[in-house]
């Protein structure tokens, strides 16, 4: 008895389901390609055996052209066959080296020995290559592919990447190199003429210190060179409560020492002017000579002894009598004459 039903399974395979009146056809809904890659649209189904025939349609309905035919698992025919379609060996089809103009809904119709047929659709969306024109880092600058920043403790600080791409959009990330990194906020704005500027901030503080890097996180599904979305903050310092202390030379501190030098030298200087007036003034006595002095042809020196020993001399009172008549005489002749 278990041969019999052995036996009717095996003609019921090579058949095409001679008694099955539904055909279910599996397909995945979307399908996204990324541009200039070859693309897989998966179909399958519970009649896919020797004598089934499997159809490719591309378009809104199913009365367009037929793009493929597999018949028998090996004939394939159809007018797109020669034209970058391809069938797998379980009837799923391949484009080669999508692009825009393949995109598209897509009928797989699965049709058996009987006639009995059943379809299914996947939709394919084919990603445009982004064309990566800026990555930058707030306070980095656009052109500094590496950056520091300082700043105290007790304070967030946000770090902002910035990718602007034509075509299409990027996804960003940030990666540290001795810490986790703090949760991403992303951000996606289009603008006009297919620019797309995607944003990824996260908020360092002190313990985060480290080096950080903003990639581009679809990198390698594009195969975009690294050159072009990879910045770095090499490190990120940080400093404790009362912030950095920073001592720089300016521009006159390089002048302290000579300038100081200058200006005790001329200080001693006018010191020592001022002590030598002094001492001229206050040590030294200075004795004019009478013009009376220079007629008689005495020298000044002895002039001056002369005086000085005529000072020194107590007349007596016979003396002044003496010096008072002989003024008197003088005085007189004056007169006669």
């Amino acid at each position: 008895m278990n041969q019999m039903w052995i036996f009717f399974f095996i003609i019921l395979c090579f058949t095409g389901g001679l008694f099955a009146t539904d055909i279910i056809v599996q397909t995945q809904p979307t399908i996204y390609g990324k541009e200039s890659q070859d693309v897989q649209i998966p179909c399958s189904s519970n009649m896919l055996f020797s004598r089934t025939i499997v159809k490719w349609k591309l378009g809104a309905t199913l009365e367009n052209a037929i793009v493929l035919v597999f018949l028998d698992h090996g004939a394939v025919g159809g007018p797109l066959f020669d034209k970058g379609y391809d069938l797998f060996i379980n009837g799923s089809l391949l484009i080669k080296n999508v692009t825009t103009t393949n995109s598209g809904l897509y009928f797989c119709i699965v049709e058996d020995s009987l006639g009995n047929t059943g379809y299914n659709t996947s939709r394919l969306v084919v990603n445009l290559k982004p064309v990566l024109s800026q990555l930058v880092i707030n306070f980095c600058g656009m052109h500094n592919p590496n950056c520091t920043r300082k700043f105290q403790t007790n304070v967030t600080l946000p770090l902002v990447c910035t990718a602007r791409s034509e075509r299409a959009a990027v996804s960003l990330n940030w990666k540290s190199n001795v810490s986790d990194v703090p949760q991403r906020i992303q951000s996606l704005t289009e603008e006009q003429d297919g620019i797309f500027i995607s944003n990824a901030e996260i908020n360092v503080q002190l313990i985060d210190a480290a080096q950080y890097v903003c990639y581009v996180l679809n990198t390698e599904e594009y195969n975009l060179p690294e050159s072009s979305i990879y910045i770095n903050i090499s490190p990120v310092y940080f400093y404790p409560e009362k912030g950095p202390l920073t001592i720089e030379p300016s521009s006159c501190n390089k002048w302290t020492v000579p300038v100081t030098m200058l200006c005790t030298i001329i200080a001693v200087a006018v010191i020592s002017v001022i002590t030598r007036i002094l001492y001229k003034k206050f040590h030294k006595t200075y004795i004019k000579v009478p013009s009376s002095c220079r007629s008689t042809g005495l020298s000044a020196p002895s002039r001056r002894e002369e005086i000085n020993s005529g000072i020194n001399e107590v007349p007596s009172t016979g003396d002044l009598q003496d010096r008072q008549e002989n003024t008197q005489q003088t005085s007189n002749v004056g007169k006669t004459i």
